[in-house]
């Protein structure tokens, strides 16, 4: 019996977008990384290395909680537009 196998995401288009986007991020993630290391050596054994990486938190949750309310406003959108 041959089963074919089925992909999370069904319509091919959206799957080219999520793989784009995922190998943009991995790509921005490895540069913000390197240019941490890079440029600021010296800051790991300070005390200002607290500090440094709170704001990098704060930046990425306000991302992050942005880009939750982008995809819930899209959400309601289809939906509504699905019902007229």
């Amino acid at each position: 019996m041959l089963q074919t196998q089925q992909t999370v995401i069904q319509n091919k288009k959206e799957r080219t977008w999520v793989f784009w986007i995922l190998g943009i991020t991995v790509i921005f993630l490895s540069l913000s990384i390197w240019y941490t290391f890079y440029c600021f050596p010296g800051l790991f054994h300070t005390r200002s290395f607290k500090h440094f990486f709170k704001e990098f938190g704060f930046y990425a949750r306000i991302a992050f909680f942005i880009a939750l309310v982008h995809y819930a406003c899209r959400l309601i959108l289809k939906r509504r537009l699905a019902h007229v």
